[in-house]
């Protein structure tokens, strides 16, 4: 079920909290941003697309500080999953308030 569009603000920071995004409970398939690219192989976009396509409960880790700047929407997320900002400084920087980060 959708819910409310969460716009991401020019500096959202997760700040080395675990930001979770629709927990659940089950054993977590585990996916790693290692980047801080808005897209491409390691980055959080496709993370999400990943655990948008697994099943079960998802958990994506970030291994990497900094700021991603958010080109466009990530894709939605309709599934149960957690991203966690593993300790490192993260912030995702929606361009001004001009992108939105998540559609939940």
């Amino acid at each position: 079920m959708k819910t409310d569009t969460v716009k991401c603000i020019r500096a959202l920071s997760l700040l080395g909290v675990s930001t979770a995004l629709l927990l659940g409970s089950a054993q977590a398939t585990i996916f790693n941003v290692t980047n801080l690219f808005d897209s491409g192989a390691g980055s959080l976009r496709e993370a999400i697309t990943f655990a948008e396509a697994d099943s079960d409960f998802s958990q994506i880790n970030f291994q990497v500080s900094g700021t991603v700047n958010v080109a466009s929407a990530f894709p939605e997320i309709s599934t149960n999953m957690a991203i966690s900002s593993n300790g490192f400084a993260v912030t995702l920087d929606g361009a001004g308030g001009s992108s939105r980060a998540f559609t939940i």
